[in-house]
């Protein structure tokens, strides 16, 4: 249960019931069975959160939110194959705050399907002006694979803009997929019918097994950063295990988190085709996507990050 101590922290039974019931949320979410005693730790959470969700309520989401470009790499050519797309929000009232942030803020407010609007029109913008052979891969929230009307949306402006699905891969966590397994299998095919990829990302941090991925309709898996903090050992080994789950299933992989030289050696030396990380290029806005790879794309070189001996 969730505890609160009058008067420290509040004087009101209502407050005093807000805050013992924001403590249960909280430990239930770290974990189950606990008890917990509303903090003074917890107080400046509420108040930050509420600070967010008062400026999410008040935004003005096209002008505020922007996108930036993260390159997965082919590992056999080491040329750049799809752009992730990752928001940004620039609050006038909080300055920059991070996506794992406002996002489940939007969620729990109601706004998400907005946000989800206003980031997808971008990112279709930005593949307008990308190369005829680059993907965009684009994030869906837990709210947004199970939103019919979201799903239509989604649906609606690919045709209304004439892009060709199959430049387009949707990213989904196991997490989100567990909110209601059902309906989200139902809006990953309506996207999956039409010609876009789905891929399941964070993977090996969820609920993964071998009959649970049989029942996706998923292209591809990305492989959550944890499994290549060290090179060897435990890690290595389930980086090898994975790599078998999914040749079996016919799925292509992604690994994330590549920040060093032994750890890109590493997923290469497993097999693994693709990989995206800080090595490999970071998140910037579309115009430093475009330069850092250089005038002709099929040119671009690895060599300044120590890649060239690979």
């Amino acid at each position: 249960g969730g505890f609160a101590i009058f008067p420290d922290a509040g004087q009101s039974a209502h407050a005093l019931f807000d805050r013992s019931d924001y403590a249960l949320y909280h430990v239930k979410s770290e974990e189950r069975g606990r008890c917990a005693l509303f903090s003074v730790e917890h107080e400046t959470r509420i108040r930050s959160e509420r600070a967010i969700e008062a400026a999410l309520q008040a935004a003005d989401f096209d002008a505020e939110l922007r996108i930036h470009l993260q390159p997965i790499v082919d590992l056999a050519s080491m040329r750049t194959t799809t752009a992730e797309i990752l928001a940004r929000w620039s609050s006038p009232a909080l300055g920059q705050v991070p996506p794992n942030i406002f996002i489940p803020a939007a969620e729990r407010l109601g706004l998400i399907q907005r946000v989800t609007q206003a980031l997808f029109g971008q990112a279709l913008d930005a593949l307008a002006d990308l190369p005829e052979r680059l993907q965009i891969s684009f994030n869906l929230s837990a709210h947004d694979i199970v939103s019919p009307d979201t799903i239509a949306f989604l649906l609606n402006e690919i045709r209304r803009r004439g892009v060709s699905p199959a430049r387009l891969t949707f990213e989904l966590t196991e997490t989100a997929l567990m909110r209601d397994f059902d309906l989200a299998i139902v809006g990953m095919r309506e996207l999956r019918d039409i010609g876009c990829g789905i891929v399941l990302d964070d993977f090996g941090t969820g609920y993964s097994s071998l009959s649970y991925l049989r029942r996706l309709p998923v292209d591809k898996v990305k492989v959550d950063r944890s499994f290549v903090m060290t090179t060897g050992g435990s890690d290595k080994e389930m980086l090898a295990a994975i790599k078998g789950l999914c040749d079996q299933l016919h799925l292509h992989c992604v690994v994330e988190g590549i920040e060093s030289p032994a750890q890109l050696e590493l997923v290469r030396s497993l097999g693994y085709g693709e990989a995206q990380g800080y090595l490999l290029g970071r998140p910037v806005a579309l115009a430093s996507f475009l330069a850092e790879m250089g005038d002709d794309l099929d040119e671009q070189s690895y060599r300044s990050v120590g890649l060239s001996g690979l």
